[in-house]
């Protein structure tokens, strides 16, 4: 029988999977004028809790925050942070380099014209990219978009970029205060929304090594604490979640409508997210629910289904009628997600699991001593 702890790490798991399941239906929307001419009142609506992409990924990084501190911080023994990197490199990596490669084989099919009604300008962009074999290499050595052919790339880039200075944070944390982290880096965020690239996505990271050293009290929080103070707390989170969907001004772009001011954007949408997993770390009640069967499946492949969905979509454009139907709209997400789901699980299993292994082989190796994994 797993621990509490344990108990807790396959709940993160589970929210990391509702979080990529978002990502997947959010893509599938944006696909087909119907439903993107659908958004300004869609986004205004709790529907939004379906669309909402960009929280979905604040989720992740609040997530990354919060499980490579517990992975750095269990681990003892010599070389902790050189193992705690070769670690992340085969944990990011290889399933990425399999997703980059399978969607520029899956890019010969690309090429095919879309239809001209019915699609959005953003999917047509992507639809017609198909890079030649000699720069698929230079796409390896740092995650990124893979020049189009993956769009979500750019959170790799993010977590890369972390993963590096991951132990520089922590290290602050632990001789200073958690709050330092949360002051700089929401500072950056407020003044900064542009560049350098990925730092702004500091909170989120920040807020997750601050709940990670705080879980103790917010499981006291939430066990003391009656079903109303649960409800109150889910209630801010997922307002903050969702207020720029609900609250923020809506601009057009490639088709779709996305929303306005940028620097609160990431604010609330951090804020929300770290307010999520606050919930699923404390709460009991929460955690039972991410870790119920069928969502803990959901996160162990997540990251797979995360990185292939948008091929999937790509090609699944193909079989739309033209221009496509109010059935299309239903089915689309549903074929995606289906096709999708096998793809990611055998891609789990045979690219991402062997990685891991061999990382922890290494990092053994390194360190000539067991070490703690913790989540991802």
């Amino acid at each position: 029988m797993e621990g509490p702890a344990s108990s807790r790490v396959i709940a993160l798991d589970g929210l990391r999977g509702v979080a990529a399941a978002i990502v997947v239906f959010g893509h599938c929307m944006c696909v087909m004028q119907r439903t993107a001419g659908a958004f300004p009142v869609v986004f205004r609506t709790p529907l939004a809790l379906f669309l909402n992409g960009p929280g979905a990924v604040q989720v992740f990084f609040v997530l990354s925050g919060f499980v490579l501190t517990g992975s750095l911080t269990r681990t003892s023994g010599r070389y902790v942070n050189l193992r705690f990197l070769v670690r992340r490199a085969f944990r990011i990596y290889p399933p990425y380099w399999f997703a980059v490669t399978l969607s520029w084989l899956a890019s010969f099919f690309y090429v095919l014209p879309l239809p001209r009604d019915g699609f959005t300008p953003w999917i047509a962009i992507f639809a017609g990219i198909h890079p030649p074999l000699s720069s698929l290499l230079w796409f390896f050595p740092w995650p990124n978009e893979a020049g189009g052919l993956m769009p979500v790339g750019w959170t790799l880039t993010v977590e890369t970029l972390f993963s590096l200075i991951f132990p520089l944070l922590v290290m602050i944390a632990v001789r200073t205060h958690w709050l330092l982290l949360i002051a700089a880096s929401g500072t950056v965020l407020l003044t900064n929304v542009t560049r350098p690239v990925g730092i702004i996505n500091a909170l989120a990271f920040s807020i997750g090594i601050a709940l990670y050293y705080e879980q103790d009290a917010l499981r006291a929080f939430f066990t003391r604490g009656s079903a109303a103070r649960l409800a109150v707390w889910l209630v801010i989170s997922l307002l903050l979640f969702l207020a720029p969907l609900l609250f923020f001004p809506l601009i057009p772009m490639y088709g779709l409508f996305v929303f306005d001011w940028p620097r609160w954007t990431l604010l609330t949408l951090e804020l929300g997210a770290g307010g999520i997993v606050a919930a699923t770390v404390g709460s009991r009640g929460m955690a039972q629910i991410f870790t119920a069967r069928p969502i803990a499946f959901l996160g162990r492949i997540s990251y797979s289904l995360y990185l292939l969905h948008f091929t999937v979509l790509i090609l699944a454009t193909r079989l739309l009628s033209h221009p496509p139907t109010a059935l299309d709209v239903v089915l689309l997400p549903i074929g995606v997600f289906v096709v999708t789901l096998p793809l990611a699980t055998l891609a789990h299993r045979s690219v991402e699991m062997p990685a891991i292994a061999i990382g922890s082989r290494a990092a053994r190796w390194l360190g000539r001593s067991r070490s703690t994994e913790v989540g991802r």
